[in-house]
């Protein structure tokens, strides 16, 4: 385990969704990133982000993107917060809830289709 980074304090691209008006960032620039801080001995580096991801200009959002050539893979769990899709105060997130469902579902199959698929 790595430790965090504040992707704000990176390089990496940003948009403001046209439809959500939340913030996004450029996916295939976070891969690149991570790809440089892969250590050798690792069998793979994978980031999760609550903040929601985009592969290209053109699409509205992914859930995730990685590449099993370069042993890299992010995720975005931002859409299975509540509080994303609306702007109701009394919706409080609850990020550890979200994370550990999200992680369930990661772990029975996605992860392995998603390292499968070399983008």
């Amino acid at each position: 385990i790595k430790k965090r980074i504040e992707i704000s304090t990176t390089t990496i691209q940003s948009r403001i969704n046209d439809y959500t008006g939340k913030k996004q960032y450029h996916a295939g620039q976070i891969l690149t990133y991570m790809q440089s801080k892969l250590p050798e001995n690792a069998f793979c580096l994978i980031g999760v982000l609550m903040t929601d991801i985009y592969p290209k200009e053109e699409w509205n959002y992914v859930f995730g993107l990685a590449s099993w050539m370069k042993r890299t893979g992010v995720f975005s769990f931002a859409r299975y917060d509540e509080s994303f899709f609306t702007d109701d105060p009394s919706i409080e997130p609850n990020r550890d809830r979200i994370i550990y469902r999200s992680c369930r579902v990661i772990s029975s199959g996605k992860l392995s289709k998603r390292i499968g698929d070399d983008t």
